[in-house]
């Protein structure tokens, strides 16, 4: 009876812990989005999704752009509020970012130690690649969110087997796979979960099942309508058809440049300081916290890395958005190793237990802090150049005439419609009549038109059409704007 109000204490220090390490993990987004000068590549496509369901036409925002809706329709939702398109689309970024310090908090405290859990949350909340991805305008940080949640959900199904559970397991599942295709990676996880349940009447187990199934099985009927097109497969757009034989074949191995690419971007998402404390992490034993669900962890990060590397063999495409969320899933070992490395420390500086208190603490305080100068650094600030082009373009240009650029950015900015990138790459007195039939006058020379046709862009200096304006600041690549003359 006497410990009762002992581990109330302790539950109630572990929550104004993780209080804190949300409001850390909150106020850094927040500073990184305010800081950022220029919105990324990717989050004009998002906010036009957005304003396409808020019209009501979620097909055209679905068939018109290549992204699951997901994060446009919370976006699109955001905007009902008041907000504009663009801070509703770093809301939900940074709010998505900062609450996935709950689910894995409850995921890790189920599996470890609370100490590691809570040295987890706080890892997370300064880890770089997370933080700046959670601070932009895509799917990162509501992907983190809901795909760590349904993982937590998915043990907690197993450890207490409920019907209510296993339906909002199902529906995490399903809306992860509307925020990302990658999402459908939970599916068989909470499957098995509800398959394994720790009840042993096999009837309750099979209506688990049912009910984890029914939510995805409809979410990827409804996206699949729309999904499906000349470039996709029945439940993305993402994988081409031609690359799902080579993504299904279990015996083709992947080659060492898939495996290299894999571990760059890995290795930049756990933050190579970190890795040594990750390497002591999975050699050290954990006594505490529930072994089975630690394998199945591991288990996971296995599948789910093995999926990226198939991915990237189809598709040659591999980036940190695919890499953040096996690196926040890798943090609990990282503070592991943090701590068993700061206990050693302590025995060795014979502190006795006193020491082997607060030199954890200090460590992981230090690992936070050896983040923040990846934290300081503007994101996007070598984009600027775009942005004011395109504000210059939105002054100049008729109102509601398509441009022809090379990134989202400048289109956005510009508050006009992209022309087809695609007619840059016709022969050049094809492309021009192209573009002037479809109203194009000005066309923007960024950074992006010059990699995708850069005989477009030679040829358009070589016939000295006119130049109206020029861009440059110093350390970034100058950006032209040329001006066509109308069809009569």
């Amino acid at each position: 009876m006497r410990q009762a109000p002992l581990e109330s204490e302790h539950h109630r220090s572990a929550g104004y812990a993780v209080a804190c390490a949300f409001l850390a993990a909150l106020g850094i987004r927040a500073a990184l989005a305010w800081s950022t000068p220029v919105i990324n590549t990717d989050g004009p496509i998002y906010l036009a999704q957005a304003q396409a369901i808020m019209r009501g036409d979620f097909g055209a925002a679905v068939v018109d752009h290549n992204y699951a809706p997901g994060t446009a329709l919370l976006v699109a939702l955001a905007a009902r509020c008041g907000l504009s398109l663009d801070v509703a689309g770093y809301l939900v970024s940074v709010l998505a970012g900062a609450l996935v310090v709950f689910p894995l908090y409850a995921l890790s405290r189920a599996a470890f130690a609370p100490w590691t859990a809570i040295a987890a949350v706080f890892l997370y909340a300064f880890l770089p690649v997370p933080a700046r991805l959670s601070a932009s305008v895509l799917t990162t940080g509501l992907f983190l969110f809901v795909s760590i949640l349904g993982l937590a959900l998915a043990a907690q199904l197993n450890a207490q087997p409920r019907a209510r559970t296993a339906l909002l397991a199902g529906a995490v599942a399903a809306f992860a796979y509307l925020v990302r295709a990658d999402g459908l990676v939970l599916l068989p996880f909470a499957i098995a979960a509800a398959a394994l349940a720790q009840d042993r009447r096999v009837a309750a187990r099979l209506l688990l099942t049912v009910l984890v199934l029914v939510p995805s099985v409809v979410a990827v009927w409804a996206y699949g309508r729309y999904a499906h097109s000349d470039q996709g497969v029945a439940f993305t757009n993402k994988l081409r058809v031609e690359a799902v034989g080579r993504f299904l074949s279990v015996l083709s191995f992947p080659p060492a440049r898939v495996f290299g690419l894999f571990w760059e971007d890995l290795a930049e998402a756990v933050f190579v300081l970190f890795l040594p404390f990750l390497a002591a992490g999975l050699l050290l034993r954990d006594r505490r916290g529930d072994g089975r669900l630690r394998r199945a962890w591991l288990i996971v990060l296995l599948v789910w890395s093995a999926g990226l590397l198939k991915y990237t063999d189809a598709t040659g495409v591999m980036s940190k958005r695919y890499t953040a969320p096996l690196a926040v899933l890798l943090l609990p070992w990282v503070a592991i190793g943090a701590i068993g490395a700061a206990r050693g420390v302590a025995r060795v500086a014979r502190t006795g237990k006193r020491g082997s208190a607060w030199a954890p603490a200090v460590i992981v305080g230090l690992l936070c802090l050896a983040c923040v100068p990846k934290l300081l650094k503007t994101p996007g600030s070598d984009r600027l150049v775009e942005r004011i082009a395109g504000l210059w373009v939105r002054d100049v240009a008729p109102a509601g005439k398509p441009i022809l650029c090379g990134g989202t950015r400048v289109a956005f900015y510009a508050e006009r419609p992209m022309a087809p990138r695609y007619l840059a790459t016709l022969p050049i007195h094809r492309a021009l009549m192209a573009l002037r039939r479809r109203g194009v006058e000005y066309v923007v020379c960024d950074e992006g038109l010059g990699e995708y046709a850069p005989a477009f862009v030679r040829a358009l200096q070589a016939r000295r059409l006119p130049m109206v304006k020029r861009f440059s600041l110093a350390g970034m690549r100058e950006v032209e704007v040329y001006r066509l003359e109308p069809l009569p």
